[in-house]
């Protein structure tokens, strides 16, 4: 593999076919299609090795405990997300496990509510969905923890989010409807 000479030679000053000869796009270095070639496949494998490092680096999702494996929905709390085991469940007495798999805290207040789901009033102050319709809640589930909540619903139209300031405006939200 052969290389041009740095700093503005021409093709036909180095000795080179000009046809071979590229400029690279951020230096003012001129390379043959071989070495333009072998970069971008070294990029590439970088990408490809940093992808496979960092899938490395994700915490393994733990084992449910057993209050929370036994519960009748399960709700995971991922950072600006909530979702719900079940869209549906039967009124009474209802247990609902709750896996934190974000990287922080998050809460989950459960609002008794006929407002669309990502409808919620702000309370401007302090950047949290207002709690009218509060029917229960966690606070403070910490990154990677588990735990349950025993809830009596009755039917109606839910709204299942996270009211750690602003994280109910960034999607951490799901609606739940009770038969």
């Amino acid at each position: 593999m052969t290389f041009a000479p740095r700093r503005g030679l021409r093709a036909a000053e180095t000795g080179h076919d000009p046809a071979r000869i590229v400029r690279h796009r951020y230096r003012r270095t001129y390379y043959s299609d071989e070495v333009v070639d072998s970069l971008s496949g070294v990029r590439a494998l970088s990408l490809v090795i940093l992808s496979l490092a960092l899938v490395a680096c994700q915490p393994a999702a733990a084992a449910l405990p057993a209050d929370v494996a036994n519960a009748q929905v399960i709700v995971e709390l991922r950072d600006y997300s909530v979702k719900t085991s079940l869209a549906s469940i039967p009124a009474g007495t209802v247990k609902i496990g709750i896996r934190n798999l974000a990287g922080m805290a998050h809460d989950l207040v459960v609002l008794k509510t006929e407002t669309a789901f990502d409808k919620l009033p702000i309370d401007d102050p302090t950047a949290k969905a207002k709690e009218e319709g509060r029917v229960g809640g966690v606070e403070a589930i910490g990154a990677g923890r588990a735990t349950s909540l025993t809830l009596d619903l009755a039917p109606g139209s839910y709204v299942l989010l996270c009211n750690v300031a602003g994280h109910y405006q960034l999607g951490m939200r799901t609606p739940l409807r009770v038969d």
